[in-house]
């Protein structure tokens, strides 16, 4: 979803939207990031696998599922091509970052400025509470009579 909101800023409100004095600046680092975001649009079926599958939970227009359609959407499937996409909009982000790093100085101070309130996660007990959750879904498994538990393991590599 995040990727897709990302790109329709960049594609439809990062000129049009922005001061006339950086115009040109934009333009300029369209040009240059166009090889990053010509790899991503590779990837046709990105925003109707958003639509379908996380927007709107597996369902198409809002009525009949997609399940059909798994594996169908021309879209990043593997961790391998969710690294090589997060890789492409890092480019572009590091380009817009360099093309207004004197800008962006005054925004980052302007956000650091807002009081950050004390974080709920715990990250010194970040093991624990992701065992303790996955051993109570795992009972909630087994009360019921389910053939599956999550793995452990799989959870534990953050």
């Amino acid at each position: 979803m995040n990727v897709c909101s990302y790109l329709e800023e960049y594609n439809k409100n990062f000129l049009a939207k922005s001061e006339e004095e950086f115009h040109i600046r934009i333009k300029e680092v369209k040009k240059i990031a166009k090889p990053a975001v010509k790899k991503i649009n590779e990837w046709k079926d990105l925003r109707e696998y958003r639509n379908h599958m996380i927007a709107h939970n597996f369902r198409i227009d809002g009525n009949e599922f997609c399940f059909n359609m798994l594996g169908q959407y021309n879209a990043p499937r593997t961790y391998r091509d969710i690294a090589m996409l997060r890789k492409h909009l890092m480019m572009i982000q590091g380009i817009i970052e360099a093309e207004f790093r004197n800008e962006l100085q005054y925004v980052n101070s302007y956000i650091q400025s807002f009081e950050v309130k004390e974080q709920k996660i715990s990250y010194e007990t970040v093991e624990e509470d992701l065992i303790a959750v996955l051993d109570e879904i795992n009972q909630l498994c087994l009360k019921n009579s389910k053939p599956y538990q999550l793995i452990v393991d799989l959870f534990m590599k953050l």
